[in-house]
């Protein structure tokens, strides 16, 4: 039975060690294929890793980092096909009219702010999705290490259970000793008897017999009192070499236990530090939208106070203006741009892109001016011949 315990013990460790051998083949395997960007085949070779050795983290994390890979060459796979057709479809001619029409531009307001929140909602999913994934995947890390606790604690239990047996046989061997030597004893006992019953009339030959058969007898017990203390030595040899190897499978699960808490804990702690820096770059960036805000704020009060006064002057130039002098190349351009539209103000609006545009043109005698809308799902900008202007500008002037 022990030689039995031996042989199957040394199988399964030679079973386990050609799993280790194939294992780390496919691994190996699988990270040429990773350095060499085939994420396709060194995904099929992580999964196979997976299937010999479920519990490794490993090949798992490579899998997880191959499907990001793989997600982030479609989405920038479709985003050059959006490109491609942008770039072919040609730009809608623009709208002409006469009359200002300000739901244009509050339907391109509410376009653009749909954009907005339609991509604010997907972040927000994408963030919740991984988050999800993130808390099961550490959930079924602990399953599967508690689950390992539990078949290396039976496997502990059933080894003791098996000890116990190998220890009770060798209390039933010596048990089985002291009844032959006591059965031994009987037995010189009574041929010590019939030998004193014999002496009386056997001569000294015949007591000299009688004791070389008693030596020869005494001998043998000898014998096979050595016999039987060579059997127990080897028993328990046996059983402290057992112990030993008990202790060391004991020692080295406890050894995987402790490296998956601590892989766990480093885990969660990266996810930690992760979440962190993402609070800190959101606070950041609300940070920044609202000093935009207070600038921009800041520049509409400085620009209100002052269009007043800038629009009089205007009209102040120009009836300074001598009709004889030579002018300006500005005020070349603004005359034959009131030469091409009609007095008041005329309203264009088109697209460029991913932004809508809003052109107006007012007309004023002999000279124009050409105000711009541009929106886009980032913001919207007032331009006046160019020139960056506020929306309190762009509604004063433009008549709005």
């Amino acid at each position: 039975a022990d030689q039995a315990a031996l042989d199957r013990a040394k199988r399964e460790r030679d079973a386990q060690q050609a799993l280790d051998d194939r294992y780390n083949g496919v691994v190996q395997q699988a990270d040429e294929a990773m350095a060499a960007k085939d994420y396709t085949t060194a995904r099929d070779l992580y999964s196979q890793a997976v299937d010999i050795k479920p519990d490794e983290t490993y090949p798992q994390v490579k899998i997880g980092q191959i499907d990001q890979l793989l997600a982030e060459q479609e989405r920038q796979r479709r985003e050059r096909e959006l490109a491609a057709q942008q770039v072919k479809e040609p730009p809608p001619a623009p709208v002409v009219s006469n009359a200002t029409d300000n739901r244009k531009e509050q339907e391109a307001e509410e376009f653009m702010r749909e954009a907005r929140e339609r991509e604010e909602a997907e972040k927000y999913q994408r963030i919740k999705r991984l988050k999800a994934e993130r808390d099961q995947r550490t959930l079924d890390l602990a399953d599967k290490a508690g689950q390992r606790h539990q078949e290396t604690a039976s496997m502990h239990a059933e080894y003791q259970a098996s000890g116990a047996g190998l220890y009770q046989g060798s209390e039933d061997l010596r048990k089985r000793n002291a009844e032959e030597l006591a059965a031994f004893r009987s037995a010189y006992e009574e041929s010590r008897r019939n030998w004193a019953e014999r002496n009386r009339d056997d001569s000294g030959t015949a007591r000299q017999l009688v004791e070389n058969e008693e030596a020869d007898r005494r001998q043998q017990l000898f014998s096979l009192r050595e016999q039987r203390a060579d059997q127990a030595r080897l028993v328990e040899e046996q059983k402290q070499q057992w112990l030993t190897d008990m202790g060391s499978l004991d020692q080295a699960g406890k050894a995987r236990t402790g490296a998956m808490r601590t892989e766990l804990y480093d885990q969660a702690e990266r996810s930690s530090s992760k979440q962190r820096d993402l609070n800190e770059r959101n606070r950041q960036g609300v940070e920044q939208v609202e000093r935009s805000k207070q600038r921009q704020a800041a520049r509409e009060r400085q620009a209100s106070s002052g269009a007043v006064a800038r629009s009089q002057g205007e009209y102040d130039r120009l009836g300074a203006l001598r009709p004889n002098e030579g002018r300006a190349y500005e005020d070349y351009s603004r005359s034959e741009l009131a030469a091409q539209y009609p007095q008041g103000v005329t309203e264009e609006s088109y697209t460029q892109g991913n932004k809508v545009i809003i052109k107006r043109v007012v007309v004023q005698g002999n000279k124009a001016d050409e105000y711009s809308k541009v929106i886009a799902k980032w913001g919207t900008y007032y331009f006046k011949n160019g020139q960056s202007i506020s929306e309190f500008i762009w509604t004063l002037h433009t008549g709005q």
